[in-house]
């Protein structure tokens, strides 16, 4: 595993993040996330590399995904935000594309 970006100082907490983690399709439509994350590479049985995002829920635990939409929108609304002293929101959301298949975003709320 390599960590891209992360702002979980806690190396027990960024463990919990990667080893514990829901997956964030489950996850209701609207579900508050915090702005906790871990950015990683991980290694698949196969030797493939997958890039993979861990945000903590608002209740604490932690949701990840390889979602490369979700990844994109999470990360762009933390960097937009990052030196801003307005509070935001970051929610869980999906929607069907074109092709009929389910997808996952992050959003403001």
């Amino acid at each position: 595993m390599k960590v891209l970006r992360t702002n979980i100082e806690s190396k027990v907490e960024q463990f919990k993040a990667v080893k514990n983690a829901h997956t964030v399709k489950d996850l209701p439509d609207g579900f508050e996330l915090t702005q906790n994350f871990i950015n990683y590479i991980d290694e698949k049985q196969d030797g493939k590399e997958v890039e993979i995002l861990t945000v903590q829920g608002s209740d604490e635990e932690y949701y990840g995904t390889n979602s490369s939409t979700f990844i994109h929108d999470y990360l762009e609304i933390i960097d937009m935000f990052a030196d801003c002293e307005e509070d935001f929101t970051i929610v869980k959301d999906s929607n069907v594309s074109k092709a009929g298949r389910q997808f996952v975003y992050a959003r403001l709320a």
